[in-house]
């Protein structure tokens, strides 16, 4: 701490305590950078990688929302971070403080937000299957309005915080940060305002747990996690060997045969719904999923079996829920971090200002944790999205 007694000028003493807080944010400051150039680099390549995707489903349209949102803090958020970082004890300029925490806490919901909506994607797709799933034009415009009612959201923010003033050990000094701003410091306001965003996360992180425990359990049940080879039951499918011959066609939708059958595969068994048309003497799958792989049936011993098409389109799905889970999970531990020792400062600001050089340090790189997700997802991809490490390859 400096020393107040000392013979300098209450300039030179203010210079003094500006260079004791900036030397307590530097770590922080050096990881900030980091993350928002892995960041930028990261979800720019997302964004590239999706973009020449021809088909693209509703979870597609969301992870593209999320990277925009994320290049988005990574090209404007964190350099107003660093900018206030790097006035430390005197910021002047009371909106840019306000801007601060305005587009903190709207990039910050509007990504909880998406991953919600991303989770419930896939619940839909693995536990309700054949119920009403979200379109790709409806996508859209969900993004878009989940954008809007997140920036209405957190305008609070732009009201409520703002500069703070600083008292120190010389009366006549005083130090400004960015805090919740003077007019509001001895009001119930910013209890208030932080206890409305830990619900919204809390409820949000509730919903996402609970989506992907039911698609856990769905999806352990059926295999699909493992890739598991589904078959029809034995009921179902013995047939004559010598009562028939089949041949597949060229593109392996139809198989030509010398007798007339039926085959049947039930939902539960395969998680599809196929059919059989008998139809010129031939039988054709019809799919209920256009971006489904086509289908054959193999003959074997009497019996038939989907082929392994099912099984690696079972396990696409699990690769594309188990990475979606880890996304996830790193938002939700993150944020909570960052939230917990907020409130912490809030309710008991005087122990935090206390706090030592070392302590300080460690204290804003866990506060600034929640950053790592502005760059975390692109890496996510690129460990469990096959595809999407073939397309940076391709585009590198």
């Amino acid at each position: 701490m400096v020393n107040s007694t000392s013979n300098i000028s209450d300039e030179d003493y203010l210079d003094e305590l500006h260079q004791e807080v900036w030397l307590k944010n530097l770590p922080v400051f050096i990881y900030i950078i980091v993350i928002a150039t892995i960041g930028m680099l990261g979800n720019t390549l997302t964004l590239f990688v999706y973009a020449i995707k021809k088909k693209k489903s509703a979870t597609t349209v969301f992870i593209e929302a999320l990277a925009i949102v994320d290049l988005i803090s990574d090209v404007v958020f964190i350099p107003v971070i660093l900018c206030v970082l790097w006035h430390g004890f005197k910021v002047y300029n009371v909106y840019l403080c306000k801007f601060f925490y305005f587009l903190n806490f709207s990039t910050a919901t509007t990504s909880v937000v998406l991953l919600v909506a991303i989770s419930y994607v896939r619940f839909k797709k693995v536990c309700h299957s054949f119920g009403h799933h979200i379109s790709t034009r409806e996508s859209k415009l969900l993004c878009v309005a989940i954008v809007f009612a997140c920036l209405f959201l957190c305008t609070p923010h732009f009201i409520i915080q703002g500069r703070q003033t600083i008292s120190t050990t010389r009366s006549a000094v005083k130090g400004y940060m960015c805090r919740v701003d003077d007019k509001y410091v001895d009001t119930h306001w910013p209890l208030v305002l932080h206890a409305v965003f830990t619900s919204i996360f809390l409820v949000c992180s509730s919903c996402l747990t609970y989506m992907y425990a039911r698609i856990g359990i769905v999806a352990w049940r059926h295999g699909s996690l493992y890739g598991a080879r589904i078959g029809l039951p034995d009921t179902q499918t013995n047939v004559d060997e010598a009562a028939f011959e089949l041949r597949p066609s060229p593109d392996k939708t139809e198989l030509t045969r010398s007798a007339t059958f039926y085959l049947h595969v039930t939902p539960e068994d395969s998680g599809i719904d196929t059919k059989t048309l008998e139809q010129d003497n031939a039988i054709r799958l019809d799919k209920s999923d256009s971006n489904c792989n086509v289908y054959t049936v193999n003959r074997k011993k009497g019996k038939f079996r989907i082929a392994d098409s099912v099984g690696s389109r079972q396990r696409h799905n699990g690769r594309t829920t188990r990475m979606l889970l880890v996304l996830t999970s790193i938002y939700i531990l993150t944020n909570l971090t960052s939230l917990v020792l907020l409130l912490l400062r809030t309710i008991k600001p005087n122990e935090v200002s206390s706090l030592g050089t070392t302590e300080v340090s460690i204290y804003n790189f866990f506060v600034a944790s929640y950053l790592i997700n502005t760059a975390v997802n692109p890496i996510i991809y690129s460990v469990w999205n096959r595809t999407f490490r073939l397309h940076c390859r391709q585009l590198l």
